[in-house]
């Protein structure tokens, strides 16, 4: 049996063993992917599918599935904004009991800011610039004075 015709389109003949079932898996695959991108195959197919009777259940199915999309609807609804309203009253309970007032540290009256930190390294730099400062314009000004004499007022 060939499956496809020379031209790439599924054959009559295949068209026939695919609504039968008499396909192997792997002409099942290739004659599934050939209709779902090919318009003229899947015209035919559907023509071939037109034919049969459809099957109509005994009992009408609308009202019973209808009822359960409704129950699952409203348990979704119920189940996720019960739980965000749990969530709410438990948090506003904690909160408004004073639960929450451990967690914040308190601060210490007996606390005194001391020289540490920043402040320190501010002040130990500003010490450090001022030294530079001195030795450079010492130098400086030894370099324009005249050779023997001495840049110390104390000697």
């Amino acid at each position: 049996m060939n499956l496809f015709l020379d031209d790439g389109h599924l054959s009559d003949e295949g068209l026939r063993a695919l609504l039968d079932g008499s396909l192997d898996e792997m002409q099942n695959l290739e004659a599934a992917e050939h209709l779902s991108f090919c318009d003229e195959c899947l015209v035919r197919y559907t023509a071939l599918l037109e034919g049969g009777e459809l099957e109509t259940p005994e009992t009408d199915l609308v009202l019973p599935v209808m009822q359960r999309i409704r129950r699952r609807a409203a348990a979704l609804f119920f189940n996720r904004y019960a739980a965000a309203a749990a969530a709410v009253v438990l948090a506003v309970g904690l909160w408004a009991s004073g639960a929450f007032q451990a967690l914040v540290p308190q601060p210490n009256p007996d606390y005194r800011p001391s020289d540490s930190g920043l402040a320190s390294f501010l002040n130990d730099f500003s010490g450090a610039l001022d030294g530079a400062l001195d030795t450079l314009s010492a130098g400086i000004s030894g370099a324009f004075q005249p050779k023997g004499q001495s840049t110390d007022k104390g000697e």
